[in-house]
């Protein structure tokens, strides 16, 4: 780390020495390219959620309230009544450390140098960043941000996207594009929005940033989603950050499956609940922890440490679950998500539904990679296999499949009226502006209009892929393919350098396929990532195929191959 350190030292003097005066515009680069129905009746709302309401004094109570004119009706042209992300990884090999950073080091033997670093508001902090930028680059694991349509070339020629979460193209939609450029006309949900401020929303939704749009188009998703409520959030990060982290009371436990989205982890370091892992999808294993934390439940005692797992962040208590609070009983929390972003899996919702129930659990789904895409109306995994009733609450994001940005909490309306008041990352943030609430209202609407065919599309060439793959001379390659019948497909190339080099290759042939590398994903398991979406072709999937091969057979001559170990044969996961 000494020696780390020393070199951090030697490459900050360098970078020091190289960067652009922010003020200098001509320096930078140019760019080439709530009103509800009826409540849910949920098996332990009212236990974990009406308690803290109840309590609060009514001078504290928060609620939304918009600062325009009344709430307008939902146009005629509204839809019929019905409702780490993936992480920071490039294609870009990491850059080794600078030769005349490592000769400015040298030349001054660290003392002299580290004594001018000392002389710099913040160097010490800095010099550690640096050691630990340098620790990732050193595996071949350190981020950077690239122009996903780039080739890297001066041509900027548009690369084949098999990496985005845009399933259905709405975010490059013509058509969408042009409805949300078009003026307002008169009495629609348009010009209420843009009548007052059209740019910015002016703070939280709890201060000025509230308005009759946002509770149009919270209305027109929840609807939509076939919930009860509907909350919106700037993201979906935000929203499990808000969730996980004011939901849980003192002495709760929540389960949630390892692999996942990170925010959820995230969120529930604010938690006062307790975290418990589960295997992945492994219903037997879940329920063993819950069984175990069921018998702790009865002899619990106060632990010194206050049993919350924010000082470890991912680790759990090593006590046990916490006590509740007096005159409070435990209440169990599952969460998982309907279609998991890095093995493109879905989870078992039915059968977890059912062992939710049995032990008066509240189910969580995590919606992200499945809204737009699953069920025949893009509704969703959750409403696809009609369980609506049985989930306590579930985020659908409107950054993938949608186009949009933004994420919805949909729930009873106890858990709303809860999270506004509790959720700080919905009380302390600026609320989205307008044109953000009309893109997911329009994102919507067009969903209904070609959402149907577009998702035909997908499960034929998610169809033709597979088929493509498992048929190719190397069996390797079929060996390394991933179960899943959803956008998401996963080719499982051991060891960050091997798959950062597959993806480079398959970048020279014009296609932008993401690798997932460890530590994102567990050592040994790192894969490409590959997105099958309704704007790609028969043709750059057979590319695609093309391309992978010829990589599979330039290391097969090689004698440090990558070792590729047999995925269990494709399950039967529910269709798009």
């Amino acid at each position: 780390m000494q020696r780390c350190a020393s070199q951090a030292a030697g490459r900050l003097s360098v970078l020091r020495s190289s960067l652009v005066c922010p003020c200098s515009i001509s320096s930078l680069p140019s760019s080439s390219s709530s009103s509800s129905s009826s409540s849910l009746s949920f098996p332990s709302s009212s236990s974990v959620m009406t308690a803290p309401i109840q309590a609060a004094s009514p001078m504290r109570m928060r609620s939304l309230s918009s600062v325009t004119a009344a709430t307008p009706p939902i146009p005629s042209t509204s839809l019929p009544a019905h409702d780490a992300n993936i992480n920071s990884s490039t294609t870009s090999l990491p850059a080794s450390a600078s030769a005349s950073a490592s000769t400015s080091a040298s030349a001054s033997g660290g003392r002299n140098h580290s004594a001018a670093l000392m002389l710099q508001p913040g160097a010490p902090l800095e010099s550690k960043l640096l050691a630990a930028l340098d620790a990732r680059r050193a595996v071949q694991s350190c981020r950077t941000l690239t122009i996903a349509t780039d080739d890297g070339t001066a041509s900027g020629v548009p690369l084949a996207d098999f990496s985005s979460n845009d399933y259905l193209g709405l975010a490059r939609d013509q058509t969408l594009q042009a409805r949300l450029l078009q003026p307002p006309t008169t009495s629609t949900m348009d010009e209420h929005a843009l009548r007052d401020r059209a740019v910015g929303s002016t703070g939280s939704r709890l201060l000025t940033g509230n308005n009759g749009l946002y509770e149009c188009v919270e209305r027109l998703v929840r609807d939509f989603h076939g919930g009860a409520a509907g909350l919106i959030f700037n993201s979906g990060y935000d929203a499990n950050l808000g969730i996980f982290g004011s939901l849980p009371q003192r002495g709760d436990v929540i389960f949630v499956d390892e692999l996942i989205h990170a925010s959820v982890h995230e969120g529930l370091k604010l938690s006062r609940g307790s975290k418990v892992t589960f295997r992945h999808n492994d219903l037997a294993d879940l329920e063993r922890k819950l069984e175990q934390a069921a018998r702790q439940s009865a002899g619990l005692r106060e632990p010194s440490t206050g049993g919350s797992n924010r000082s470890s962040g991912t680790a759990e208590s090593s006590e046990g679950p916490t006590a509740p609070a007096a005159g409070r009983t435990r209440s169990f929390l599952i969460a998982v998500e309907s279609v998991y972003s890095m093995d493109g899996d879905c989870a078992p919702l039915v059968e977890l539904a059912q062992l939710a129930e049995r032990w008066n659990a509240a189910l969580i789904v995590d919606e992200a990679h499945g809204t737009g895409v699953m069920g025949d109306r893009g509704q969703g995994l959750v409403g696809a296999l009609g369980v609506e009733n049985r989930v306590f609450a579930r985020v659908h994001t409107f950054g993938k499949a949608l186009g949009a940005h933004g994420a919805i909490v949909i729930s009873s309306p106890v858990v709303r009226e809860y999270l506004v008041n509790y959720a700080r990352s919905l009380v302390y943030t600026t609320s989205l502006p307008p044109h953000s609430l009309l893109s997911i209202a329009h994102a919507y609407r067009r969903l209904e209009e070609v959402g149907s065919e577009r998702r035909a599309k997908v499960l034929d060439l998610i169809q033709h892929f597979r088929t493509r793959i498992q048929t190719c001379s190397n069996a390797r390659i079929a060996r390394a393919l991933l179960p899943s019948d959803t956008p998401i497909q996963g080719l499982v190339v051991p060891g960050n350098a091997q798959v950062v080099a597959l993806a480079r290759h398959l970048r020279k042939r014009g296609m932008n396929a993401l690798p997932i590398r460890s530590p994102t994903v567990p050592t040994g398991a790192e894969r490409l990532r590959i997105i099958v979406h309704a704007h790609n072709t028969v043709q750059q999937i057979d590319g695609l195929v093309a391309a992978i091969e010829e990589y599979f057979a330039s290391e097969d001559s090689s004698t440090d191959s990558p070792v590729v170990k047999a995925v269990p044969a494709p399950a039967v996961v529910s269709s798009l």
